[in-house]
């Protein structure tokens, strides 16, 4: 793919990672958390039209492609969303109108909202998709050009520099999601994903709670 569609790609996956998050948070205005959810959708079909033009133009939907590990974890994150956040309203609609059969789901996967839902860490997953572009030399030099950054001035540091940032915000970003997960129901003082992130922080980083604990 063309490096500045991979810059538009990982701006989205940021977009929508912290839209996740502000969606935790409590008292939010119905109409805020309905335009949250909005382009939360949105972006559900941005990615999931992205992933299979990749499928296609890697070998024509050929299964193979899927056995790569990122993109298995992709096809998960990209499909789940697409049905449940996707296609799922669009299923009700013809149920209501007696063209689709009636389905029961499990509770937990009708929560579509990321305050209560499951496929909480899915989404957070789409962080991964930054390692697309650390795979070599060549295919960052492109994306750092993309950026506006000259060719003469990207230096091979800059992706081992790259890869440790990417791979500390990615497992930050997911080990939070877990601990707001297991939390929020039964822990009152972690009632949204940022908490959960003082939190997680505070304990890797070792700096201790102060006056406040979990």
């Amino acid at each position: 793919s063309q490096p500045i569609v991979e810059v538009q790609i990982i701006g989205l996956v940021l977009l929508s990672c912290l839209l996740v998050a502000i969606d935790t948070l409590e008292g939010l205005p119905p109409a805020l958390r309905y335009g949250i959810n909005a382009v939360d959708t949105l972006c559900v079909y941005v990615f999931a039209i992205e992933f299979f033009l990749r499928w296609w133009s890697a070998g024509r939907f050929q299964l193979r492609y899927l056995a790569k590990p990122l993109v298995s974890i992709d096809a998960v994150v990209v499909i789940l969303p697409l049905i449940l956040s996707g296609l799922l309203p669009i299923w009700d609609m013809g149920v209501m109108m007696g063209i689709f059969p009636g389905i029961s789901l499990p509770g937990w996967l009708l929560a579509t909202s990321s305050a209560n839902s499951a496929l909480l860490n899915l989404r957070l997953l789409r962080i991964l998709k930054f390692q697309r572009v650390l795979t070599d030399e060549t295919t960052y030099m492109k994306f750092e050009m993309a950026l506006g950054i000259k060719k003469n001035d990207v230096r091979p540091y800059q992706l081992q520099l790259a890869r440790v940032l990417i791979s500390i915000f990615t497992l930050v970003s997911v080990s939070t999601g877990l601990i707001y997960s297991a939390e929020h129901d039964v822990n009152p003082a972690i009632p949204d994903y940022f908490t959960a992130l003082y939190f997680g922080l505070t304990t890797l980083t070792t700096v201790g709670f102060g006056d406040i604990t979990p």
